[in-house]
C-alpha cells in the first residue's frame, strides 16, 4: 500500500480545490460551509498558509486536518497562532500511524510557530500528551432542560417513554422555578441581543487581567457569529450585550446545535452552549451570573444548555441551578519557540469554552 500526504494551501483554497478520490468520505469533511468560514477568517494574510493536509493510502483520501490562523496575546504582545480543525482517519487506516503524521506536521514545519487546538477527542488527547502537548482540562456542566434524549439513551422507549418524558420534564421545571425565585433579580439590567459585535468588547476581553489568552476580540467574534462549520438550518450563533443605565457591563456570546448523536449515547439531541463571556472591571457581575442570564435566551428546542470554566467555586455554585459537572473540556498547546517560561500554567490563561474551532463546530 502506498501512502503519501497532500497539503493545499490558502492559495489553492482561494482558486477551488480538487480533492480527487474520496471513497470514505473524508474530503468531504472538506465541505462548502467549512471553506468559506476558513476563507472569510479575519487573521487571514498569508495565503501561502498550509490550510488542509490530507493522507492518502493508494491514492484515495484516508486522513483530514485543516489549520487557521489565530492570535494569542502574550503580556501586551499580539503572536501569531495557529488552530486545528477536523482531525479524522478512516477508522480502517489508522493502524497506519496517519493520525500521527497529521499531528506531527505542524511540529516540523516551518511556520507553524504557537500551536493551540481545541475540543479534542479522547484518542487524540493520548497523542498529544504523547507529543508532549501541554494540555489544560477544565470541567463542563450540563442542565437538562428535555430529558427526551437521556431517558432514550438509557433504553426506554414507546408509551414508556413519553409518560417518563413528562413526569422529568415536570421535575425539572419546578426545580428550576424554585430556584429561580431565590435567585438573584437581574431587572436593573438590559439584554440586547445584536447581529454586529460591538467594538467595545475589545476592552473586556483584552485587558482581564490574564498574561495569556487566545485572542477574542471584536473581529474574531464577529467571525464565530456569522460563520459555522456546518452550515446546518438550525445551525444558531448569537450574541447578547448586557447593558446597565445605557452602559455596557459584560457580553456573552452562545450556540445551538443538532446533533444526531452525541456524547456516543444521545440521540437526536439540540445543545446550547455558552462559549464565550466578558465582563467589564467596574461591573458587579460575576461569571455565574453570565450563566444564569443565559438560560433564558436559548430556543425551547434545545435539550441541554452546557458550558465549560477553569472555576471550580463556580461549578459547586451552578449545581443548585442544574448545571451537573459532566465530563471535561481540553485545550492543548504547543510553543514551537520555546520563548515563554510560564506559559504551561493554566492559571495564568484566560480560559474559554469557545477556543480554536470549538465556537465554529
Amino acid at each position: 500500500m502506498e501512502i503519501s500526504r497532500q497539503i493545499y494551501t490558502y492559495k489553492e483554497l482561494k482558486e477551488g480545490l480538487d480533492l480527487g478520490r474520496d471513497d470514505y468520505g473524508i474530503a468531504a469533511m472538506c465541505s462548502k460551509p467549512l471553506r468559506d468560514a476558513f476563507s472569510n477568517n479575519p487573521y487571514l494574510s498569508d495565503f501561502d498558509f498550509p490550510f488542509l493536509y490530507l493522507g492518502r493510502c493508494d491514492g484515495v483520501a484516508a486522513g483530514i486536518a485543516m489549520w487557521f490562523p489565530t492570535k494569542v496575546k502574550i503580556g501586551d504582545t499580539i503572536v501569531q497562532s495557529t488552530g486545528g480543525s477536523t482531525l479524522e482517519v478512516y477508522k480502517d487506516y489508522r493502524k497506519y500511524e496517519i493520525g500521527a503524521d497529521i499531528m506531527m506536521y505542524p511540529i516540523m514545519t516551518k511556520g507553524f510557530n504557537f500551536l493551540l487546538y481545541a475540543g479534542i477527542s479522547e484518542d487524540a488527547l493520548k497523542i498529544y500528551k504523547k507529543i508532549k502537548f501541554t494540555v489544560f482540562e477544565y470541567p463542563r456542566a450540563m442542565r437538562v432542560c428535555n430529558s427526551r434524549s437521556i431517558l432514550e439513551s438509557k433504553g426506554i422507549s414507546g408509551i414508556f417513554l413519553n409518560l417518563s418524558t413528562c413526569l422529568c420534564n415536570s421535575v425539572l421545571k419546578l426545580w428550576y422555578a424554585i430556584t429561580k425565585l431565590f435567585s438573584s433579580n437581574y431587572g436593573m439590567y438590559v439584554i440586547k441581543k445584536l447581529d454586529e459585535v460591538p467594538s467595545w468588547v475589545d476592552n473586556m476581553v483584552l485587558n482581564d487581567g490574564h498574561n495569556y489568552m487566545e485572542v477574542h476580540d471584536q473581529k474574531w467574534l464577529q467571525w464565530n457569529l456569522t460563520y459555522n462549520l456546518h452550515g446546518e438550518n438550525d445551525d444558531i450563533q448569537s450574541f447578547y450585550g448586557i447593558y446597565k443605565n445605557n452602559q455596557p457591563e459584560a457580553f456573552f456570546m452562545t450556540k445551538e446545535r443538532y446533533r444526531g448523536l452525541a456524547g456516543g449515547v444521545l440521540k437526536n439531541v439540540v445543545i446550547g452552549s455558552i462559549m464565550e463571556w466578558a465582563i467589564s472591571p467596574f461591573s458587579k457581575l460575576k461569571e455565574d451570573d453570565i450563566y444564569r442570564m443565559a438560560v433564558p435566551t436559548f430556543n425551547k428546542k434545545v435539550d441541554i444548555i452546557e458550558y465549560a470554566t477553569d472555576d471550580l467555586l463556580i461549578v459547586k455554585k451552578m449545581k443548585k441551578f442544574g448545571f451537573i459537572p459532566h465530563g471535561f473540556a481540553h485545550i492543548v498547546l504547543k510553543d514551537l519557540s520555546k520563548k515563554y517560561k510560564d506559559i504551561n500554567d493554566m492559571s495564568k490563561w484566560r480560559i474559554r469554552f469557545g477556543y480554536s474551532d470549538v465556537f465554529l463546530t
